[in-house]
């Protein structure tokens, strides 16, 4: 598990939520680059991918992908939301340019 204290995230990421996933994303990536997943037997996959692509338009944006393990016990534990079944990817300590 990576820990983070709320308080230490930075306030320009918690200013909207574009910008909290803007930020999580691009700490889970920082930290777990090679990490992969078998999503489907026999092929791995990166389980966190983040780039920046101009649109057609020609504006830039953050395009992601994630992936993160669910404890099984999502299926019939209706009393917690489901990103409270998230598994832990790593155990990296997050760099201090992530930190307020």
């Amino acid at each position: 598990m990576t820990a983070i204290n709320p308080n230490n995230i930075p306030s320009n990421a918690t200013s909207s939520v574009e910008r909290l996933a803007a930020y999580a994303i691009l700490l889970l990536h920082r930290l777990n680059p090679d990490l992969t997943a078998l999503e489907v037997p026999g092929e791995a996959t990166r389980a966190i991918q983040a780039s920046v692509i101009s649109d057609s338009t020609g504006r830039d944006r953050i395009v992601a992908r994630v992936s993160i393990a669910l404890d099984p016990d999502y299926i019939t534990d209706t009393t917690q939301p489901l990103w409270a079944f998230a598994q832990d990817l790593s155990n990296a300590e997050i760099p201090g340019g992530f930190l307020d």
